[in-house]
């Protein structure tokens, strides 16, 4: 008699682990929709370049870079920027062992946000003025953290420089 009570028994483990195999599949169909309507931004980043070309000459980069701060000081004057006004970001280069500015630097700068590359502005133009390198005229519209991205150049070395700056209303 006991035998036959534990066979009308319905065992509901079967149904657990095939209603789980199929939620695994529902919630791997979804990370696949969300993944497709939002693609990757391919960033520029630290280097300005295409993270390829970073990963293929990384090494010559970094002695670059290291060569460039026994070299020079670089110190990004401007701290914050009010939105939708005309702003400048201002640059300072000071050569190590002469202690003086540098006057003929290459530079190209990246304003960018660290969340999206929508909102990027390449800043090409500058003046030099009292020792100070002036990029602008600026306006941002959008409030919160940027970050200045530098590539310099003089004569044959070259560095690369990030530096944050706060928009604000």
């Amino acid at each position: 008699m006991e035998l036959t009570k534990n066979r009308d028994k319905l065992n509901f483990w079967p149904f657990a682990i095939v209603g789980s195999i199929i939620l695994v599949v529902i919630a791997c169909g979804i990370t696949v929709k969300i993944a497709l309507q939002n693609p990757v931004e391919l960033d520029d980043g630290f280097f300005l370049s295409n993270y390829h070309k970073v990963d293929e000459n990384i090494n010559d980069l970094l002695t670059k870079q290291a060569i460039f701060k026994e070299k020079f000081e670089i110190s990004f004057l401007t701290k914050e920027l009010t939105m939708n006004k005309p702003s400048t970001v201002l640059l300072n280069i000071t050569s190590i062992k002469e202690l003086k500015n540098i006057e003929n630097a290459k530079i190209e700068l990246l304003l960018t946000r660290p969340d999206s590359n929508s909102s990027n502005q390449v800043l090409n133009s500058f003046k030099f003025e009292n020792g100070e390198y002036l990029f602008g005229p600026i306006v941002l519209d959008k409030p919160g953290r940027w970050q200045v991205l530098a590539k310099i150049k003089i004569d044959k070395d070259e560095g690369f420089y990030k530096h944050e700056i706060l928009a604000v209303p």
